[in-house]
């Protein structure tokens, strides 16, 4: 049945009585052999069943109509919560890629002062020699290494720059910051005493870093105190001479903890007055 499209509840019951329903009252009165009066209310009574069923289709229509709108209602607003879902959704994975390559800052200590002084710090490449129990020369711990040191990190480009290196008779592949030496490097039997004294501070200090043994720190802690204390250094122009000779790269290896004892063995060698001669230490 075709939708209706008049609300039914607006019409009224037309008046059968009158001269405009004659005829058709007439022949209804005819042909159940009933007054035109009695015809008039069966035409009244048609109406009104009629009308009901109208009413009732009407009712149901709107019922229907309703409820179409409020399903369509209730998809467009979940389709607008997934949406807004989803979008919260990409906005958080969006926000946490972010977070992930934003660069982070050190936590903030307002009660932190900057230092007075700036260490010095040795090439990375002296430092791999140390933590490999590996020779190195003393000049990369003096004051003009170290700022050979700064002045190559700062022309290196990154670590992703490689070099070359022997390990063991084993060639790998390293960084160039710790794998190319320093072409300013001077011999240990060429540094003065002061450029002795000042680099064996941080050499130790190195080696504290690195997790030596400490009976082999204090071992050539020891070394270099008798050096400091030679009666070399204390005669007339003593401190522009160069200090006895001691391990280098000429004589033998630095004391690995695996291997030698040479620095515990010689540290005495060191010590007299300036008349005797000072001992070379060999391996």
């Amino acid at each position: 049945m075709p939708a209706l499209t008049l609300d039914p509840n607006l019409e009224i019951c037309p008046d059968f009585t009158l001269d405009s329903h004659r005829n058709l009252r007439s022949q209804l009165a005819q042909g159940l052999s009933i007054s035109e009066d009695e015809a008039a209310q069966k035409m009244a009574d048609s109406w009104n069943l009629d009308h009901q069923a109208r009413k009732d289709i009407w009712a149901n229509q709107l019922l229907e109509e309703q409820q179409t709108r409020e399903e369509a209602d209730r998809h467009a607003r979940e389709e607008q919560e997934r949406l807004r879902l989803e979008k919260e959704k990409e906005d958080e994975a969006e926000k946490k890629e972010a977070e992930k390559k934003k660069p982070k800052l050190p936590v903030f200590d307002a009660a932190a002062r900057a230092p007075s002084i700036l260490s010095p710090r040795p090439s990375p490449f002296a430092k791999r020699k140390v933590s490999a129990y590996e020779y190195i020369e003393l000049w990369y711990f003096t004051y003009a290494g170290c700022m050979d040191a700064a002045k190559s990190n700062r022309g290196v480009a990154s670590d992703d720059t490689f070099g070359i290196t022997r390990s063991d008779d084993v060639l790998a592949l390293a960084p160039v910051s710790v794998s190319k030496p320093s072409d300013k490097v001077i011999l240990d039997e060429n540094l003065t005493w002061s450029e002795m004294s000042a680099a064996k501070t941080l050499l130790v200090k190195e080696m504290e870093a690195a997790k030596w043994p400490k009976e082999y720190v204090m071992a050539l802690a020891q070394f270099f105190y008798n050096l400091d204390n030679h009666g070399m250094r204390h005669e007339p122009h003593g401190e522009k001479k160069n200090p006895p000779p001691f391990p280098s790269s000429g004589s033998t290896r630095m004391a690995r903890p695996d291997q030698a004892g040479y620095i515990l063995q010689h540290c005495q060698h060191q010590r007299g007055p300036a008349s005797d001669r000072p001992a070379r230490v060999v391996g």
